[in-house]
């Protein structure tokens, strides 16, 4: 593992696309998990990878079991909050490409903060919503001790439907609402969609860009 140049990690971390590196460290912390009205969930152990079999059958199973779904976004959390990388895009797309095929089966949006701090990005806790409902409002904004937020990232779950966000035109692109918080709150916002699309808003330049279908993980 070689270690982190904050350096290159602030230049590289403006909140526009870059180059990726998910190297991780092994700072260890206590994992929170927020269920948007669905109450406390206990935490199981951390993977030893986010990529195996063995998280392919999980995901398999939550596609009929929310309970394991919402359990599997619990064990990424755990591992996602001790992993620091060299830019806001490396944590923002290594996580959304864990969670997207969780929050296409839930059709539950997933949402977490981006937090720069001294030893790297990391992201999370992680903020399931229930199903069909905009969630990002509902993230905690207070400011950690040792870090500043600089974004928030958000997957869009499954197609759109008029009845989950009537201002939701389309789950391929940054909604009116994604745009209107990262204006109010002067933070990026970053995205997945049920195609695969990578994709972020920054209010500075207000400039969005996407990537094309199939960048992200869709199962």
């Amino acid at each position: 593992m070689r270690p982190i140049d904050l350096q290159a990690s602030t230049a590289k971390a403006s909140g526009r696309l870059c180059d990726l590196d998910e190297s991780a460290a092994t700072v260890r912390q206590e994992p929170v998990l927020t269920l948007v009205g669905m109450g406390p969930l206990a935490l199981v152990s951390p993977p030893a990878m986010l990529a195996t079999p063995a998280v392919t059958r999980r995901v398999a199973l939550a596609a009929v079991d929310r309970g394991g779904a919402l359990a599997e976004v619990a064990d990424l959390e755990s591992a996602f909050l001790t992993r620091r990388y060299l830019s806001s895009d490396a944590a923002v797309r290594a996580a959304l490409n864990a969670l997207n095929p969780l929050s296409i089966l839930m059709n539950s949006e997933i949402a977490f903060v981006v937090i720069k701090g001294p030893d790297g990005f990391r992201v999370g806790p992680f903020t399931v919503g229930a199903e069909g409902a905009y969630t990002i409002a509902n993230l905690d904004l207070t400011p950690p001790t040792d870090g500043q937020i600089v974004g928030v990232g958000h997957t869009h779950a499954a197609p759109y439907s008029p009845q989950a966000c009537i201002a939701c035109v389309n789950t391929e692109r940054l909604s009116g609402p994604d745009r209107e918080f990262a204006a109010r709150h002067q933070l990026i916002v970053y995205f997945s969609s049920p195609r695969g699309v990578f994709g972020f808003y920054d209010p500075a330049t207000m400039r969005s860009s996407y990537s094309p279908e199939g960048t992200i993980r869709t199962r």
